[in-house]
């Protein structure tokens, strides 16, 4: 399946993918979360570098990314045409 959009900053990397989110943050391993699970996107102050994804359990993630806005239009595309 193609990467709708994909990063790597300070040793992670995020793919957005049509359903899924993957990601691997150097020294927690890899996780996924599904398009439709996604509650929420998070994007702190300028000059902050990550982004937080909550999910519809609750469940937050905190990514690294130099691309936050990139990422959050990823994801948003990927729900609307899931």
């Amino acid at each position: 399946m193609k990467p709708i959009f994909e990063s790597n900053y300070l040793g992670t990397s995020i793919k957005v993918l049509p359903t899924c989110v993957e990601f691997n943050i150097l020294g927690s391993g890899a996780k996924s979360i599904l398009v439709n699970q996604i509650a929420s996107i998070s994007l702190p102050m300028w000059g902050v570098m990550k982004i937080t994804i909550e999910t519809t359990g609750g469940q937050k993630y905190t990514i690294p990314t130099h691309k936050k806005k990139e990422v959050r239009d990823a994801i948003y595309k990927a729900q609307e045409s899931h």
